[in-house]
């Protein structure tokens, strides 16, 4: 958290106790007739409170652009440490982030409304019923884990060297070595058919640690580690689409994906064609 976070939660919570510290009085008059009270203190206590109401509007928008862009690097990071994303990318998200943009410009139209005039517009239970459904959709999901992932990991998904890598023991010769464990891990074992396949499984496998492995993948093979397993994946899928006996969802679970969608949006990635655009080219 910075700073900069508790500055309005801070000021909101200061006006708070000046209406609190308010006359009986005067609260009536503000909170039941609706009415300012006479006073510069009470006057400063509304105008503070209507200048907060809108940069809670401007500040909202702020967490909401941050949130998204927290969720995108989250995603990228996963192929990092997983071959299939499906059952991992938490999509549930994607409908959390939508629910609350939607409750944000209800609420934000709301508050602005009330405050300009204009609250004949607003319907309050609208509000309302956004809020519960909102909160009921945090109790179904605040329990669900996201996948931990070693925060150590260095390998960049662009090909670029990280620059964590630079005290790293690991020597030209040693990824050399590490490199063909790798490429016998996929060729010879055909590790890739695992559709639960995970970054740590292939360090058990190797024999190697964490951040040799990225190393080795982003440095001397040039790929991440999803990429580099939907690669071997669509090498082994080429052959059974040429065939054509077995549908393309069967292709796409007997060479370790997990899903048809992630099979067709790698396919595609990694050819330029779809599934069955290959196989009716190849077979024509």
């Amino acid at each position: 958290m910075h700073w900069r976070d508790i500055v309005l939660p801070i000021v909101a919570g200061v006006v708070m106790i000046g209406y609190w510290l308010q006359p009986a009085d005067a609260k009536t008059t503000m909170f039941i007739a609706g009415e300012l009270p006479a006073g510069n203190l009470t006057s400063t206590l509304v105008l503070v409170t209507f200048v907060l109401i809108f940069c809670w509007v401007a500040s909202s928008v702020i967490y909401l652009v941050a949130t998204l862009k927290m969720l995108r690097t989250y995603r990228s990071r996963l192929r990092t440490f997983y071959s299939n994303l499906d059952d991992r990318e938490l999509r549930w998200l994607d409908w959390f982030v939508a629910s609350l943009i939607i409750l944000w410009i209800v609420a934000a139209f709301s508050f602005v409304a009330e405050n300009t005039g204009l609250e004949r517009l607003v319907f309050e239970e609208l509000v309302y019923g956004l809020i519960a459904c909102f909160l009921l959709f945090i109790i179904a999901f605040a329990s669900i884990v996201p996948p931990q992932a070693d925060t150590d990991e260095g390998a960049g998904s662009d090909g670029v060297p990280d620059a964590r890598y630079a005290r790293s023991a690991l020597t030209t010769e040693h990824a050399e070595q590490l490199a063909s464990r790798i490429k016998a891990a996929m060729e010879k074992d055909a590790l890739y058919l695992d559709p639960n396949l995970s970054l740590q499984k292939l360090l058990s496998h190797t024999g190697a640690l964490p951040n040799q492995i990225s190393q080795t993948l982003n440095e001397q093979i040039g790929s991440t580690f999803f990429d580099y397993i939907a690669h071997h994946r669509i090498e082994a899928a080429k052959p059974l689409l040429r065939e054509g006996a077995a549908s393309t969802l069967t292709v796409s679970l007997d060479v370790g994906f997990n899903s048809r969608s992630t099979f067709y949006k790698a396919f595609k990635r990694e050819t330029g064609m779809t599934p069955k655009a290959f196989r009716d080219a190849t077979i024509q």
